[in-house]
């Protein structure tokens, strides 16, 4: 049970990952307003859409501040078969369906693998019906591997 979904597929998410996180300019720009600014309301939290990815707005959003507001223990990104309004996983449900919210606050370097951990984790319970600690295992494992490949290449080039 290594992938539930066809390389071919994750591939893809991939790729589309890494477009949205190629403009790193923006991407950091983006991150840092998010990172450093508080949203008033309080139902609130300061968010700003980064990209789509098939039928999911990719968001970055404060974490400290979603932390505060919604839940404690959001920890560097979060969906919506998850903590969504439809979600009987978390006790909290603050993340509107089709969106994925990753933490301002982490390295930017980290957010691609963290975005493709919630879009994997997200498919895998959504559309194949893949309970919550099984689906998070798994897409642990993707993000893993992918942060091993990013740090084999970084060794390799220097």
């Amino acid at each position: 049970m290594d992938t539930i979904l066809k390389n071919n597929k994750i591939n893809e998410i991939i790729g589309k990952v890494d477009f949205i996180f190629s403009d790193k300019k923006n991407i950091m720009k983006i991150k840092n307003h998010v990172a450093s600014h508080i949203a008033v309301p309080e139902d609130k939290v300061c968010k700003r859409e980064i990209g789509i990815i098939d039928d999911m707005r990719i968001c970055l959003v404060n974490g400290c501040e979603v932390g505060v507001k919604f839940y404690m223990d959001f920890v560097e990104g979060g969906n919506d078969a998850v903590y969504g309004t439809n979600s009987e996983i978390a006790d909290a449900h603050f993340i509107p369906n089709g969106e994925i919210w990753l933490d301002a606050n982490i390295n930017a370097a980290m957010l691609r693998f963290i975005c493709v951990h919630e879009i994997y984790e997200r498919m895998l319970m959504k559309y194949h019906g893949i309970r919550y600690d099984v689906a998070h295992r798994l897409a642990n494992e993707l993000e893993k591997r992918l942060k091993r490949q990013f740090l084999d290449d970084q060794l390799s080039n220097h």
